[in-house]
């Protein structure tokens, strides 16, 4: 009979995992290759990118958690109703204690609410919206000033925080947000300085969206078959600079995190 390696959390809280950075740096792979070794979970990935990969990553790299299907993949047009209504059911179905949730990317979260907007209140897609306001400007200081009073951000950050942020704080299972990065620029304020500086890139999206976790890992594949985590913020736990992994369910949750690992028959 086989064995197989099964790690599980001893803690009473739940993980709350932001992973960013650029492509190819393994972001997508953090989810399967938990599912591989949390086999009594189920993983529901809310998947948004138009590349699909988690079908071909699981079919390429994973075969074996395909084969065992507890990864569900939720494949959605990247629209905010459609967002939003299946993170709820997602929420109002999934089991908080077992399962865990990936949104990927979450970057795009913050894109949609802004395109729903203008949709709502102009009736138009916000590409054209923004074009048309381009052409009836003179210059890019009033097309800022025009694009302000129209985004109307308190508005969007309320439907933001209402459909997004409160949702996802009652998920009270196992989550991981998937982010792409954005350089840290001259104009950053003191605290991303503060924070990101030393990286370099922060994720990109609304700004608040790193703090709705507590762990914070920049991942970089500098060069091949090497690829790496630094924190960026981890309460509690040891920070990592440029570690290289190669197992993120072994190299994180169990050696830095603190997870029980065991084998098991069957």
């Amino acid at each position: 009979m086989p064995v197989q390696k099964v790690i599980t959390s001893p803690h009473r809280f739940k993980e709350r995992i932001l992973a960013y950075g650029g492509a190819g740096t393994g972001k997508s792979s953090l989810t399967l290759n938990m599912a591989r070794y949390m086999p009594d979970s189920t993983f529901h990935v809310i998947d948004m990118d138009y590349s699909m990969s988690y079908e071909r990553i699981m079919a390429t790299e994973y075969p074996d958690v395909m084969d065992r299907g507890n990864v569900v993949v939720h494949e959605i047009d990247p629209e905010w109703d459609t967002f939003a209504d299946k993170l709820a059911e997602i929420i109002a179905t999934g089991d908080h204690d077992t399962d865990v949730l990936t949104i990927d990317p979450a970057t795009v979260t913050w894109e949609i609410v802004q395109a729903w907007w203008i949709d709502s209140v102009q009736g138009t897609d916000i590409a054209d919206f923004m074009a048309e306001l381009r052409r009836d400007t003179k210059d890019s200081k009033e097309y800022a000033a025009a694009l302000a009073e129209t985004m109307q951000w308190p508005a969007i950050n309320k439907q933001y925080q209402q459909k997004f942020y409160r949702r996802y704080h009652a998920w009270r299972g196992h989550a991981i947000l998937v982010c792409e990065a954005a350089e840290v620029g001259r104009g950053a304020d003191n605290d991303e300085k503060a924070l990101y500086g030393h990286i370099g890139f922060k994720p990109k999206g609304q700004k608040t969206l790193p703090h709705v976790s507590s762990t914070n890992l920049f991942l970089d594949h500098p060069k091949r078959d090497v690829w790496r985590m630094t924190s960026v913020k981890d309460r509690g736990r040891t920070l990592m600079d440029k570690q290289a992994f190669d197992e993120f369910a072994i190299d994180y949750l169990v050696d830095t995190a603190g997870w029980e690992m065991e084998m098991r028959k069957g």
